[in-house]
């Protein structure tokens, strides 16, 4: 009797395990770069494990926001480029760019979001002044040290 619960309860488990099993959607965002410089491109690629249909909304520091539709094959990654592939879009505006990607399949929906810096990039290069000034020192020390001990003739004060 014991045996009979036992095999009866493990195989009514295995049912709903089986049962329960739902493939779950997944939308993964990826940016080119986390900072582009003023005036600059993004790409922005979408990836869905179903077959979907949705956007991709880019909103500037100032609010304005720019929107493209997309449709998206399951597992195929989608890149497009932001401000290029998006009507009016901009990126002369320093600043945190939001992205928003709503993806909608026959089994539900899912919004990701993701977020990009357009800045001043630079590299300034080192002013090499100290180490001028560090070496005509060093210089002007060495001859004021040879004039007095008198080891030069040619610089006497």
């Amino acid at each position: 009797m014991r045996r009979t619960v036992h095999i009866w309860f493990l195989f009514v488990s295995i049912l709903l395990m089986n049962a329960n099993v739902v493939s779950a959607l997944t939308v993964s965002v990826v940016l080119s770069s986390p900072t582009i410089p003023l005036n600059g491109n993004v790409t922005i690629t979408v990836t869905s494990s179903e077959s979907a249909t949705g956007y991709i909304k880019v909103t500037m520091p100032d609010t304005t926001s720019y929107q493209i539709n997309i449709n998206l094959a399951a597992g195929v990654p989608l890149s497009k480029t932001y401000p290029t592939d998006f009507q009016d879009g901009d990126t002369g505006l320093f600043g945190n760019y939001d992205v928003e990607v709503y993806i909608e399949t026959t089994g539900g929906s899912r919004t990701n979001k993701a977020m990009f810096y357009v800045g001043f990039i630079a590299v300034v290069p080192e002013y090499p002044l100290g180490t001028i000034t560090a070496i005509i020192s060093a210089f002007v020390a060495l001859a004021i040290l040879q004039v007095r001990k008198g080891g030069h003739d040619l610089i006497k004060f």
